[in-house]
């Protein structure tokens, strides 16, 4: 059984949502995508202004996003996974 790129999404989506809530903190977005960075990196990454989901910054709190997450996460994966048509 195949996902679409739409069912994948929601499944990421509700998951992720059920773990965390809506926002997530570096240490929680970094999980999410731990094939990716660690917090640390993806700290750095984000005062670099590169390769990480956009967040929202809240006083001296950084916050991403669940759906922007999900879409970061989804666009890696579309880059390094072959995918059969």
């Amino acid at each position: 059984m195949y996902l679409t790129g739409k069912e994948l999404e929601k499944i990421l989506l509700e998951s992720i949502v059920h773990k965390h809530g809506l926002m997530l903190n570096s240490k929680d977005c970094a999980k999410e995508i731990r094939a990716v960075k660690s917090s640390r990196g993806l700290d750095e990454d984000r005062k670099k202004g590169k390769n990480c989901p956009e967040y929202i910054e809240q006083g001296k709190a950084i916050l991403y996003p669940v759906q922007n997450v999900v879409n970061y996460h989804l666009e890696l994966s579309t880059q390094s996974v072959k995918t059969l048509k």
